[in-house]
This record gives C-alpha cells, structure tokens and sequence, in this order.
C-alpha cells in the first residue's frame, strides 16, 4: 500500500470508530431511561421491606458518582439495596425523591479474566478478588470446560458477603441500620 492508501484506510476507520462511539453513547442514554423506567415499576422480593410511595409528588435521579450519592443520600429516610448483575443502592429522602446508584459487576471492555487454551484443558477454574468504584469488595469465580464430547462452557460466579453489605453501607452512607434493608421501590 502506498503512503496515501494508508492514509485513506486509516481516516475510514477513524469515520467508523466515531460512528460507534457516537451510537454507543446514545445506546447508553437509552439504556439509563429504561432503567429508570424499570426502576419506577419493579417489586421487591421482600414485600414486608417495601415501602410503597403513594401520589405523583415523586422524583427518581440516578446518580453515577458514588461520592456524590453518599453525600446526597446520607439524609435518606431509606436505603433499599439489591444485586443482580450489578450492585443498585436507592436512597428514599424526604418528599418523594429518589436517588439511585448502580455499578455493574462484570464491565464492559475490562478483560475478565485470560481465557485458557481449550485444547489443554477439561475444567479450569480460577478466583479473583475484585473491587467496586464506589468501595464494595466482591469476588469473581470464572469456570471453564471442555466436555469428553467436545462443548466447551464458561461460566461466571459473583460472590458477595450479604452479612456485611448493611455494614458497609452504614459506614458508607452515616445512615441508621434499621434504615437499611434489601430491597426495591414500588411506586
């Protein structure tokens, strides 16, 4: 290739990259108003912790920078947390509104872990230890297999300490711990 086709090769994928920088960054914008959305609506699994706001005098903010949260949140009549694939912290503050914080687990273009060579292995199974932006330490078990009949199978294992999850967001947020519990808001 010459000097000026490696140019133009090079500027064409520069046009691309942006072209899906700008579409992933709208798909983000999509994907937080949808969990707003689902945030408004969802039950908890514990119906007794469920505190139920009534009327339309409601606001729900979703908050990405932990230290703002824990500052904004520290006056909270409640703290509702849940995990799934993340780890999601709601904040009930006087008058309605609520303020939400949620971090994944398992990100997006950060390497998990170094997948092994299938061919030289049958069952491969390694741990790490791992910490959340906003503090919270959990652990990742990554399993990897390859069956007699050649499947290969990959799995991901998160393990938090649920016992110490209503401490560390005393210590976190300066909130009573009979203010916390597990669990979502129904609206």
């Amino acid at each position: 290739m010459t000097e000026d086709q490696d140019g133009k090769a090079l500027a064409g994928m520069d046009l691309v990259f942006s072209v899906l920088r700008k579409h992933e960054e709208s798909l983000d914008k999509v994907t937080r108003k949808l969990e707003n959305i689902v945030d408004a609506i969802t039950l908890t699994r514990d119906q007794k912790s469920r505190p139920i706001l009534e009327g339309e005098n409601f606001s729900l903010e979703t908050i990405l920078d932990w230290k703002e949260f824990k500052e904004r949140a520290s006056s909270a009549d409640r703290i509702l947390y849940e995990t799934s694939m993340g780890f999601s912290v709601r904040a009930i503050l006087p008058e309605g509104q609520i303020l939400k914080y949620h971090e994944l687990f398992l990100k997006p273009r950060i390497p998990l872990f170094k997948i092994s060579d299938i061919g030289k292995t049958r069952a491969d199974r390694t741990e790490e230890n791992r910490r959340l932006d906003c503090g919270l330490d959990y652990t990742v078990t990554h399993t990897e297999s390859l069956s007699p009949e050649g499947e290969y199978t990959e799995g991901f294992l998160i393990a938090l300490d649920f016992n110490k999850v209503k401490d560390w967001l005393h210590l976190q947020l300066g909130v009573d711990q009979s203010r916390i519990s597990a669990g979502l808001v129904i609206v």
